[in-house]
């Protein structure tokens, strides 16, 4: 970290504490506060659960987005009939469908994690596919088929290695927009999940608790792009 940023970092947290209120606690409050809200266990029994749904979320919906994006890409039979359902769904709200389904799959954990799943699910497929129809990569699959290779093969052997980096570094959005729309949800309903903890702690004006779960929501984003980070580094290194 050069010198100019930590200038700048610390010139923002100068004016905020100069600036800081009743309703937007100072840094030096914030901090006092951490300690004892990291000592409560009732705490990371909220961040755990929401840890647990969208881990389970990122599982599903890039599972299903990478297979399906590329089967999209390379099929044109599977691209008709797919990519019109897809593209209609595509750019409705996801968080507008949760009441919706709450109604068909009730107020347990299903809606939370169907949700969530669904916001990732969109735009990863969307990238699958245009990775697979990119002009260089059509070149290869072009050469491939020309030599003789199978479809398994074109799959397993030319399009997978090759969009893979690409993926595995567009997952970062995937935990962003999975960690907004699984706030929000946890704010609108249940009772448990660092969403329903921010709201609670809003509610009750405590709101140095509710930026010290910002900061835990900041560490998921973190510890998430310094893992792929280093999975790139280790496995993909020929990239650059």
């Amino acid at each position: 970290m050069s010198k100019v940023n930590i200038f700048i970092y610390i010139s923002i947290l100068l004016v905020w504490e100069a600036f800081s209120n009743d309703f937007l606690p100072a840094p030096s409050e914030i901090l006092i506060g951490l300690p004892v809200l990291y000592s409560q266990a009732e705490f990371w029994n909220h961040v755990l659960v929401s840890l647990l749904r969208l881990v389970a979320s990122l599982s599903i919906g890039l599972s299903f987005a990478f297979g399906l994006g590329i089967l999209i890409g390379y099929y044109p039979q599977v691209r008709k009939i797919l990519l019109p359902f897809i593209s209609m769904l595509f750019p409705i709200p996801k968080i507008a469908l949760f009441p919706l389904f709450i109604v068909w799959f009730g107020l347990g954990e299903a809606p939370k994690i169907i949700v969530v799943t669904a916001a990732i699910f969109f735009p990863a497929i969307i990238y699958t596919y245009s990775l697979v129809r990119n002009n260089e990569l059509k070149i290869q699959i072009e050469a491939a088929t020309i030599l003789g290779a199978s479809n398994f093969t074109i799959l397993l052997e030319v399009i997978f290695p090759s969009i893979l980096p690409d993926l595995l570094s567009n997952s970062r959005t995937s935990i962003a927009i999975g960690l907004i729309v699984l706030v929000s949800a946890e704010l609108l309903v249940g009772n448990e999940g660092i969403g329903y903890f921010i709201g609670l702690t809003g509610s009750m004006i405590q709101f140095e608790d509710m930026f010290g779960a910002f900061i835990v929501l900041s560490l998921f984003g973190l510890g998430y792009n310094w893992l792929i980070s280093l999975i790139e580094r280790r496995c993909f290194g020929w990239k650059k």
